[in-house]
């Protein structure tokens, strides 16, 4: 007989006894409730046990659970953690380009003003001594127009004299 059975007839067993007048006192048949009770733990052990088996498997599978969710968790912890570190990296690698790309054009700029600072000083040499050449040559056409006027006027007072 299974719990469920015993509990039942005992219900019957109260349903079928007789009341006691102008109280809520019932009487009832102490034997066959007796009887009800040893049949009640004849049926418990059994029970019982698979009770006990059942909550100890319960314990067992939350546990398991309780032991995958914190591995879930730590995983995930785990997994932030590198995309917190990737990032990081990302940003520092960023950080360090615009730096670079920052003293590259500032390098940029230091190279073309000293370019154009040489080109400055061999135009104002090369204006110098196109100044000289020009002077040069305006001494030299000056004296090579002197000799020539010098030539032709000894020329024309040496043919005014012989004639």
């Amino acid at each position: 007989m299974d719990v469920e059975s015993v509990l039942t007839q005992m219900e019957e067993l109260l349903a079928r006894a007789s009341r006691v007048p102008l109280t809520s006192r019932v009487v009832v048949d102490e034997a066959g409730f007796y009887e009800l009770i040893q049949a009640l733990r004849k049926a418990m052990p059994g029970n019982l046990g698979e009770a006990s088996r059942i909550l100890r498997e319960r314990e067992s599978i939350v546990e398991s659970a309780r032991r995958e969710a914190q591995s879930m968790v730590e995983q995930a912890q785990v997994y932030a953690a590198r995309l917190v570190s990737e990032s990081q990296v990302v940003r520092d690698a960023s950080a360090r380009a615009e730096r670079m790309l920052a003293e590259a054009r500032d390098r940029a700029l230091e190279i073309h003003e000293g370019a154009r600072q040489y080109a400055d000083r061999v135009l104002e040499d090369l204006e110098r001594e196109l100044g000289r050449v020009t002077d040069n040559v305006k001494r030299n056409r000056e004296e090579l127009l002197g000799r020539a006027m010098r030539a032709a006027a000894s020329h024309s007072g040496a043919s005014g004299r012989t004639g």
